[in-house]
């Protein structure tokens, strides 16, 4: 029996038009009509009301190769949920591991889509996976984990999604710390007792407390001769998050090669979080030029003269 021949048995046994239908779960009676001639499939969202409606489980509506085995009478106050318990039968036997990779894969591309009202660009969904009381247990868990994973969309494995009264959900955490991205992010834990809900939240703030690495280029000591052109080799800059900073590096000190002296340069660099780099420094040492008198004699060609160790050749 194929889904449309499914819905359309459902909706009888229900007293129920395509109309009637259409209305109960806001859809076009176009698209009732459609689905019970196989045409077009229900989306997601739609299966899970019309399984809630018809009072059947998942797998009754969407495996062909399931027969309703009764005609369906309408409970009120009875729900049934979408989950690995939606899917009734042995493991390897009515739903297999392969099966329930597939139905992951579903839901992470369908909550993924603009099918299921997602506009926002690169919008990734969470879906929660509730505990599997049968047999199958965890392995029909992880398949469709590993489905929805697969498609882009993060998973949370929990326990049971709806319980009796007295009791309670294992707690929930929501956790979108990236420990990689300086920020500010809002921790949340929730934990469910019966219908009783409790959360709490906490704030957490992502710092940068490192400090940037200066590194001269060159010597930190140099000497030039009075009244010629000083280039300064300067130096580089690199921080943990902001990378390279060495455009950023201010330096404070100036060197005059008209008058003889000794200057200091300073160099200083800071990264985006604030955090100052240990300043380094050059020392630049400007000196006379070597004179020599017209009555002094002029030294031989390669004469050295001890005294300012110039060579002449």
């Amino acid at each position: 029996m194929t889904i449309g021949q499914k819905i359309a048995r459902l909706r009888v046994a229900q007293g129920l038009s395509q109309e009637q239908l259409a209305e109960r779960i806001s859809v076009s009676r176009q698209s009732v009509s459609k689905w019970e001639m196989d045409q077009a499939l229900p989306q997601i969202d739609k299966v899970l009301q019309l399984c809630e409606l018809f009072h059947v489980t998942c797998d009754e509506l969407l495996h062909e190769t399931i027969e309703l085995e009764r005609t369906p009478v309408k409970e009120e106050g009875k729900n049934k949920y979408f989950g690995t318990d939606g899917f009734r039968g042995e493991a390897n036997v009515g739903l297999t591991s392969v099966q329930a990779y597939r139905v992951g894969r579903f839901l992470g591309w369908y909550y993924s889509s603009p099918l299921s009202g997602c506009t926002k660009s690169g919008y990734k969904p969470r879906i929660v996976i509730g505990k599997d009381t049968r047999r199958s247990s965890y392995m029909l868990e992880y398949s469709i984990v590993a489905g929805i994973t697969a498609s882009g969309a993060d998973a949370y494995l929990r326990g049971k999604l709806f319980m009796k009264e007295g009791e309670a959900f294992a707690p929930f955490t929501e956790n979108p710390v990236d420990t990689q991205k300086i920020g500010t992010y809002t921790v949340t834990y929730t934990a469910r007792k019966w219908k009783k809900v409790g959360t709490a939240t906490r704030t957490v703030t992502v710092v940068d407390t490192q400090v940037p690495v200066l590194t001269l280029t060159g010597d930190a000591a140099i000497t030039v001769t009075r009244g010629k052109t000083f280039t300064d080799p300067g130096a580089t800059a690199t921080d943990n998050y902001d990378g390279d900073l060495t455009a950023q590096i201010t330096v404070t000190g100036q060197v005059d090669t008209a008058k003889t002296g000794t200057y200091t340069l300073t160099y200083n660099v800071q990264d985006s979080s604030g955090n100052a780099a240990t300043a380094v420094t050059r020392t630049v040492t400007v000196k006379a030029p070597v004179v020599y008198s017209s009555s002094a004699a002029v030294p031989a060609v390669g004469t050295v003269v001890p005294g300012n160790k110039t060579i002449y050749l």
